[in-house]
C-alpha cells in the first residue's frame, strides 16, 4: 500500500497544481486549452504508473503464494560429512578418498512437519540406496550413510525427494583413490563452507 502512495502521489500532485492553476489563472483560452492537454497527459500518465505498482504488487504477492502454498517446505542445508555428532555434521566434504569407506548425509529441513522424504544416492545412472524419513517438526534434521566399496569411484549424487517425486535438494561428491590430493581449490571451498554454516547456517 505504501509503495502505491509513493508511486501515485507525484503524479496526483502535479495534476491538483495544474487544475488549480487552470481554473485561477486569467490568461488566453488558447493558453488554457494547452494546459489542459498538459493535465490530461499528466492524468494518463499516473494512472499508467499507478496500473504498473498495482500489477507489481499482486505478482509479487501471488509468486509468494505459491512459495508457501504449493512448494510445502524446503532444505535450509544439505551437506556431507565424514561423522555426525549431536545431530550436526562435523565437516562439510566435496571430495572423499576411497581409503575412507563411510559418508553422510545431511540435510535440514524447514515447514515440513508431517511429510515425508527420502536420500536417493546415486552413481553413474543407477540409484544405489534410498532411505525414507517421516518429518515430525517445522525443522527437522535427518541424515543417511552409505557404505562405499573401493571401486566405486568417481561423482555420486544425493537427491532429497518429497513425497510427490519432487527433488528438493542435489548434492554431489567426488570419490576419489586413496593418493589424490585434493588441490588447494578444493580445501579452500570446503573450509569457506564450513566457516559459513558455522556462522549462518544453524539458525
Amino acid at each position: 500500500m505504501i509503495t502505491l502512495i509513493v508511486a501515485a502521489a507525484p503524479a496526483i500532485v502535479l495534476i491538483v497544481s495544474l487544475i488549480i492553476l487552470i481554473m485561477t489563472t486569467e490568461a488566453a483560452p488558447l493558453r488554457r486549452r494547452a494546459m489542459k492537454r498538459v493535465s490530461i497527459a499528466v492524468l494518463v500518465l499516473g494512472a499508467f504508473v499507478l496500473g504498473t505498482a498495482c500489477s507489481t504488487t499482486q505478482s509479487a504477492t501471488s509468486t509468494k503464494g505459491y512459495s508457501a502454498g504449493k512448494q510445502g517446505g524446503y532444505v535450509k542445508r544439505a551437506i556431507f560429512t565424514t561423522a555426525i555428532k549431536n545431530r550436526e555434521p562435523i565437516d562439510k566434504i566435496s571430495k572423499l578418498r576411497n581409503d575412507q569407506r563411510k559418508i553422510y548425509y545431511f540435510t535440514d529441513l524447514r515447514g515440513m512437519q508431517g511429510q515425508k522424504v527420502k536420500h536417493r544416492w546415486i552413481y553413474k545412472g543407477k540409484v544405489m540406496a534410498e532411505v525414507g524419513f517421516k518429518v515430525k517438526g517445522p525443522r527437522w534434521r535427518v541424515y543417511s550413510s552409505k557404505q562405499l566399496e573401493r571401486g566405486w569411484l568417481g561423482d555420486w549424487t544425493v537427491l532429497t525427494v518429497d513425497r510427490h517425486g519432487r527433488t528438493l535438494s542435489r548434492s554431489s561428491f567426488s570419490y576419489a583413490p586413496a593418493g589424490s590430493e585434493d588441490g588447494y581449490l578444493d580445501k579452500g571451498i570446503n573450509k569457506a563452507g564450513e566457516l559459513y554454516d558455522r556462522v549462518f547456517g544453524k539458525d
